[in-house]
């Protein structure tokens, strides 16, 4: 029976904390997410990283900085010895000023998680590895292209993280594929599954034989943002952001929240859904040497449903007056959460 065998909070500090990537490494549990004012910020957004060996204990052990927006961060396992950060940046976000929306691809490496080099830009300006794959000794990184209002999908190879070769576009520029993942069949075949901007907003199915040039593309009838994508006891499992009421969810008013989906061909059925809302999701989807699953994720829920007062007050140069300042627009908080699948 598909349910949640334990929660925790990671991070709860009034700042915008979203966007995790979620890995297991060293014999410890580790969460990278992106600490900023709001959803969009400038010079103060930074990555942040926390560690667990016991999955409820956390502790935020690293920053990452560089001139502008730094968001989204994705983990990859290179070896026992060596972790690697990838993450975007928008450098026009710098000082409060919103400046143009522009992303470089970044990269970082590590051989403790606490200690981490000099970040480095691997890629041209508008391009971003959403997640990256390693299949029989080859890196794949499906990456978003974005400028303007124009957002296309393409697929890239690398055999070091550090240099990508561009492979193919995935879809048509009319079909708005940006944030996916994908996986990787016992036969060789792959699947990726990908968000859209096109009415009605509903998430595409990819699937392409070796050399994954040629790509099927079909709807899914699922809103389903930020995809991670697992394989647990021969199925597939899809967690992303969801729209509650689309998948017969009528007590949860405020909006977006987190489900897991059983993936087949072309097709997706809610079998969980985590408690999430507001600005939220962006998840991380592990399972541990110990078959463990884990998910980690963010979201606004504590603030919405008044499990934390909706307001932080400060004190003004007004003697005996509070300046309530809403948290609900910006304050987000990070999960953990172990869960159980068929």
């Amino acid at each position: 029976m598909p349910r949640i065998l334990n929660h925790v909070t990671v991070c709860r500090d009034g700042m915008h904390n979203a966007f995790t990537s979620l890995v297991h490494w060293q014999g410890a549990y580790w969460i990278a997410y992106r600490k900023a004012d709001g959803h969009h910020s400038a010079a103060d957004a930074r990555i942040c990283l926390s560690v667990s060996c016991d999955r409820v204990r956390w502790r935020e052990v690293a920053h990452i900085k560089v001139p502008g927006d730094n968001r989204d961060p994705r983990f990859v396992v290179v070896d026992e010895h060596r972790l690697a950060l990838l993450f975007p940046n928008a450098p026009g976000c710098i000082r409060g000023a919103d400046g143009p929306e522009t992303h470089e691809q970044w990269i970082t490496f590590s051989e403790d998680g606490y200690r981490w080099e000099k970040p480095r830009r691997i890629l041209p300006e508008h391009h971003h590895l959403f997640r990256v794959r390693k299949h029989k000794g080859t890196y794949y990184g499906l990456d978003c292209y974005r400028e303007g209002t124009l957002r296309r999908l393409e697929l890239r190879a690398s055999p070091d993280l550090l240099k990508w070769e561009r492979l193919c576009q995935v879809g048509a520029d009319d079909q708005g594929l940006n944030e996916s993942d994908m996986v990787f069949l016992p036969d060789g075949e792959a699947w990726i599954v990908s968000r859209t901007e096109c009415e009605p907003k509903h998430a595409l199915f990819c699937s392409a034989k070796p050399p994954y040039i040629d790509w099927h593309v079909e709807s899914l009838g699922a809103r389903i943002h930020a995809p991670a994508i697992l394989e647990h006891n021969g199925k597939l499992y899809v967690a992303g952001r969801c729209l509650p009421e689309a998948i017969g969810e009528t007590a949860w008013p405020f909006g977006h929240s987190l489900c897991i989906w059983e993936l087949t061909r072309g097709k997706v059925a809610p079998v969980l859904r985590i408690p999430a809302t507001g600005d939220c999701t962006y998840p991380g989807f592990i399972k541990d040497p110990e078959g463990r699953l884990c998910i980690s994720y963010y979201s606004q829920h504590a603030y919405y449903l008044g499990i934390v007062p909706p307001f932080h007050a400060r004190v003004t140069k007004e003697p005996n007056k509070l300046d309530k300042t809403p948290m609900s627009g910006y304050a987000a908080d990070i999960y953990f959460a172990e869960i159980e699948l068929p």
